[in-house]
């Protein structure tokens, strides 16, 4: 006899990583272990953790392959201001290390581009770069030939260069106006560093030009950051400075201030600098010269060129769509630029670069060293009247194409193929009657062999399950429909007409008094009407807030027929739902990779490989560019054209990726800006900063999910949100959904979301003199998520009834249908109340819509509950367009 084992106690086994000499034994029941057993060669390497000299010697040896990569990534970011061997050549330079020293070790690099933006009214970017002007050869600065403060104002030009001789580096200052936003983001998308003018007697007030700047410009990245101001005293209205002298202890509190302000925007600013200090002028031209500029992670593998000179030469006979090809001369900056690729005009679009070729950078110091060298000038004049050397071509077999849209085919559309047999009988009846009479096909049938032509040009493209006829007219409904609200459908056709009809009325004002009259009450109406119209959009957003998604069954139309788009999801992580189902036909259109990740690290290692290295002056012709940005880039000055816009901005081109012309589904997440109250509803007209474009979109707003790369669940659907939450809110985010120019870089890109002021109605010039196009609402903030045309945004609405008659296991429903037919027709779904309970209708009671359903749970259900039916619909994005009105209303 023994005991039962259910009285034996048995120990937990002792988990341990190191067994000893028994429990091996025990467990080896009998074999013989080799000589050097795992755990002792594991003890015995030099590197392991578990050495004592191991463990030092690798802690040693990663600390020395961090400190490499981090002196390796100086070297390369300071590469592109040293001078190359060769014009063209991408590996030139490759083996220079600390050695041949930093930024600036020779003058014959690309300069260094920084823009000087001013903050507030009274102070001027001109100002600030003759101050540093103004040290002279005593100080180390010499203006390059031809290109000083006052030459440069005189040609209409937009940037300075200073030769630091003492630093051996060049910088390329870039004055920018106070008032031009969109100007100021593009030229701070190409900078190295920015450095702004603050003034020491006007502050900067919340909802001021300057804030938004600031604001705008952290969320699109910022490179490095100085900070200076004309003085420390006081300046008057016309902005000289006051008789009034300032205190050692008041200036030291106005220079407090100023970088505090500084550093809430940059906190990597250590000091403000005084331009009428002679010391602080030579610090700030220092840094300058010899810092290394701060990454910006989402200019990592794309190109840009800041012209300097531009030439235009038409090649079109049409004077109203006057096009031609447009030379543009300057430095490749960032990574190698290809002819192969696109490149991007903001305001204009994409197009095609035609050939790269070399250009020489012609001064002072270029001569000198030629002569010192025994070159005769004779020599000289060949060399410049000779060629220049050919870089890089456009390859039409391998060159990206302006094809941004896919062919709709609706022959691709899911269809039954018909046999071999019944082709040929097709075609002997076609001989025999003379017209073609196909017989309809068996179902389940394909032919022998598919044909699929134009595979090449498709592949990239989404094979997308098209609908018939019929129903294609339900899916474009169906992409105009906004569900329950009404929103607008299209974007504006032109937003400004309304404003421009503003400002001629408000020019007449002075000419007619009766008409005086008669506007006042327009605008008066119109204001009242603005008025209602945003209570009208805060009671909707308080309302939905109080209760979310929830819908009242419309008397007049049976719920079958209102809500048969919709279907009930028993989960909406796990319940299947196709990516292919209903599509509309625009999403035939667009294009969809099979793996975005890895089409993203394909196309970012092949784009530092080919094209014209980084730090090359360059001649880019550029094919089909439009008359006006030649003008902008001051190719000629054209009569008609206003020449203060013209000279306000730099022009810059930004290279484009592989596939970046072509449109897909973007996602990106967004955060609300806390400063901006107003309602922001999905489809709301939005203006997208987007890496290097500018885009007017519809986004339609959704939950996300930070997990698995955002995927929610299983089935990618994901719950869209009626208004983009801000207050009471705090640390929300959601996702964006827009059709738009496919974008690569990940979170490195950041997206930022403004919205027009002449939406709200308002245009016209402040008492600053800034517009209100170029003072937008910051609405909120964000970054890249990727390109994925199957997310599903599923709009929610919830039918809600309440109970009429309370028994233990079952209630009597009411209110949430009006008739029995619906009742029956939605049976199958499943019902949820608000305090959690679950429950089914069982039958259908009388002929007003009354229901007996059965619910979960021992208790009966409670009088004060609220019965709810969910039901989903998906959502689908419009098409964005670019954005081309953003030089309008330039600060005078």
């Amino acid at each position: 006899h023994h005991h039962r084992s259910t009285l034996k106690q048995k120990n937990k086994s002792f988990k341990s990583r190191h067994a000893s000499k028994g429990s091996i034994k025990t467990a080896a029941k009998g074999r013989q272990e080799s000589v050097t057993s795992r755990v002792s060669s594991h003890k015995s390497s030099p590197l392991s953790l578990h050495n004592a000299a191991g463990s030092a010697q690798a802690r040693r040896n990663h600390a020395k392959q961090i400190q490499l990569q981090k002196r390796q990534a100086i070297v390369d970011a300071n590469r592109i201001f040293r001078s190359n061997g060769h014009a063209g050549s991408n590996q030139a330079g490759l083996n220079s290390g600390l050695a041949n020293g930093l930024a600036g070790s020779s003058s014959g690099g690309a300069p260094r581009i920084v823009v000087v933006c001013s903050l507030t009214q009274d102070v001027d970017s001109w100002s600030a770069i003759e101050a540093l002007e103004k040290e002279g050869e005593e100080g180390g600065v010499k203006p390059v030939a031809g290109r000083s403060t006052q030459e440069m104002r005189s040609k209409g030009q937009t940037f300075v260069e200073l030769n630091l001789t003492r630093h051996r580096a060049t910088l390329q200052l870039h004055p920018l106006p106070y008032g031009a936003l969109y100007s100021l983001l593009d030229a701070c998308k190409a900078a190295d560093f920015v450095l702004l003018v603050l003034s020491p007697s006007t502050s900067i007030e919340p909802g001021s030009w300057g804030e938004l700047a600031m604001r705008t410009l952290q969320a699109q990245g910022l490179p490095t950051v100085m900070a200076g101001c004309p003085s420390l005293q006081q300046q008057d209205e016309n902005g000289a400075a006051s008789s009034k002298k300032v205190s050692a202890k008041g200036a030291n509190e106005i220079r407090k201030s100023l970088l505090s302000f500084t550093r809430y925007f940059a906190p990597e600013v250590e000091k403000l600098y005084v331009f009428e200090d002679r010391n602080e002028r030579g610090a700030l031209l220092r840094s300058m010269a010899t810092s290394t500029p701060r990454r910006v992670a989402w200019r990592d593998f794309r190109s840009w060129l800041v012209s300097e000179e531009a030439e235009w030469t038409s090649s079109s006979a049409s004077a109203e769509e006057e096009t031609g090809t447009l030379k543009l001369t300057g430095w490749v900056r960032g990574a190698p630029m290809s002819a192969n690729r696109l490149v991007h005009i903001p305001d204009f679009g994409d197009y095609a670069v035609e050939r790269i070729t070399a250009a020489r950078r012609v001064d002072e110091q270029d001569k000198r060293r030629k002569n010192k060298n025994g070159f005769a000038p004779e020599v000289e004049m060949d060399t410049a009247a000779a060629e220049p050397e050919l870089l890089e071509e456009r390859d039409v077999e391998i060159a990206d194409e302006l094809v941004s849209e896919n062919e709709v085919d609706d022959m691709d559309n899911e269809q039954t193929w018909p046999t071999q047999e019944e082709l040929a009988n097709g075609e002997a009846n076609e001989l025999a009657n003379g017209e073609a009479q196909l017989p309809p096909a068996v179902p389940g049938t394909t032919p022998a062999r598919i044909i699929k032509e134009g595979g090449a040009k498709r592949r990239y493209g989404a094979n997308w399950i098209m609908e018939d006829d019929a129903e294609e007219e339900e899916g474009d409904s169906q992409m105009d429909e906004s569900g329950d609200e009404e929103v607008s459908d299209g974007l504006p056709e032109d937003g400004f007409d309304e404003g421009d009809d503003m400002m001629t009325n408000r020019r007449g004002d002075d000419e007619d008094d009766e008409y005086d009259e008669e506007f006042e009450a327009q605008e008066l109406a119109a204001y009242k009407e603005k008025m209602a119209e945003e209570r009208k959009r805060d009671k909707e957003e308080q309302t939905q807030r109080e209760f979310p998604d929830e819908v009242d069954t419309p008397l007049e139309i049976p719920a079958r027929v209102r809500f048969q788009r919709y279907r009930g999801l028993r989960s909406l992580r796990t319940s299947h739902w196709d990516a292919y189902e209903d599509l509309p036909r625009d999403y035939a259109r667009i294009f969809q990779f099979d793996d975005y990740k890895k089409t993203r690290r394909r196309v970012e290692a092949s784009a530092m490989e080919e094209g014209v290295a980084p730090g090359t002056r360059v001649h880019v012709y550029l094919v089909n560019v439009p008359r006006q940005a030649a003008i902008r880039a001051r190719a000629f000055v054209d009569a008609q054209a206003d020449k203060d816009t013209i000279k306000l901005e730099p022009f810059i081109v930004f290279g484009l990726l592989r596939h970046e012309h072509k449109k897909s589904v973007l996602n990106f997440t967004v955060a609300r800006n806390t400063e901006y109250e107003a309602t922001v509803k999905s489809k709301d007209t939005l203006i997208l900063c987007l890496g290097p474009r500018r885009l007017r979109v519809c986004p339609i707003f959704s939950q996300h999910d930070p997990a698995n790369d955002g995927r929610r669940g299983t089935n990618n659907v994901h719950r869209m949100e009626r208004y983009l939450h801000g207050v009471g809110s705090q640390g929300y985010v959601g996702v964006g959904t827009v059709v738009g120019p496919i974008t690569f870089g990940g979170a490195n890109v950041p997206a930022v979301l403004l919205r027009e002021r002449i939406l709200d109605g308002e245009s016209g010039y402040d008492q600053r003199g800034v517009g209100a196009t170029q003072m937008p609402h910051l609405v909120g903030t964000g970054s890249l998520l990727d390109a994925d045309p199957t997310r599903i945004v599923a709009k929610r609405i919830v039918l809600t009834g309440h109970p009429y008659k309370i028994h233990k296991k079952t209630s009597t429903i009411r209110f949430m249908f009006f008739n029995p037919e619906d009742v029956r027709y939605f049976a199958p779904l499943e019902l949820r109340t608000k305090m959690g309970r679950v429950g089914h209708i069982t039958e259908s009671l009388g002929t007003h819509g009354y229901f007996k359903a059965h619910f979960d749970g021992k208790v009966p259900l409670s009088q004060v509950d609220t019965v709810g039916m969910t039901l989903y619909k998906r959502t689908f994005p419009k098409f964005s367009e670019e954005y081309t009105q953003s030089r309008m209303e330039m600060p005078l």
